[in-house]
């Protein structure tokens, strides 16, 4: 049987989506490190709430209906912490955290009670985050002064989330990411 892996998300408003992506395109053209870095496709900015491996084909459409109570949440205001590394991912740490620890919490209840043989992949604690780019692990030492430069420019930066999504991994490119179902919230 067919299978994909899924993820919530927290999406960004298309204002937010350019003001960050153009403040990392800034950054971008001041160091020749940026050059060693895989940058995330505007596109597919986004802050995972909750990812699920290995779904059946035939119960997406249940899936899609574990995020329905995300709709009609109120669109919040987010600001982004400091940048880290997450094993080879340059990441934004998003606050408040406990805004985005209650919604992943009710996906990972929806899903123990929709679907209770598929679970919330939980390799670490959850720590709200935009993954913006990607580097060789090999190339990591070097890149560490990137998460000072981020730090500089875009720390308090307050961006706009204003749905969430279903979305999956698309096999072409870019984006990577297909949206399955969408949840606007409200304005």
């Amino acid at each position: 049987m067919t299978t994909k892996a899924v993820f919530f998300s927290s999406l960004l408003s298309k204002q937010s989506n350019k003001t960050l992506t153009q403040a990392i395109a800034v950054l971008k053209e001041e160091s020749t490190l940026f050059t060693k870095m895989k940058w995330s496709h505007p596109g597919d900015i986004h802050l995972t709430l909750a990812y699920i491996r290995e779904v059946h084909c035939n119960d997406i459409n249940a899936m899609k209906s574990i995020g329905s109570p995300l709709a009609g949440q109120p669109s919040m205001a987010c600001k982004i912490g400091d940048a880290a590394w997450f094993g080879n991912a340059l990441v934004l740490l998003i606050e408040p955290i406990e805004v985005f620890t209650t919604l992943r919490s009710t996906i990972t209840d929806r899903l123990q009670h929709v679907l209770p043989q598929y679970h919330a992949q939980d390799k670490r604690t959850f720590y709200p985050h935009i993954t913006i780019g990607r580097c060789h692990q090999n190339d990591k030492e070097s890149l560490e002064p990137l998460t000072d430069a981020f730090d500089a420019a875009i720390v308090g930066m307050v961006l706009e989330m204003n749905s969430a999504a279903l979305m999956q991994r698309k096999h072409h490119r870019p984006p990577h990411y297909a949206t399955l179902e969408a949840y606007p919230f409200k304005q």
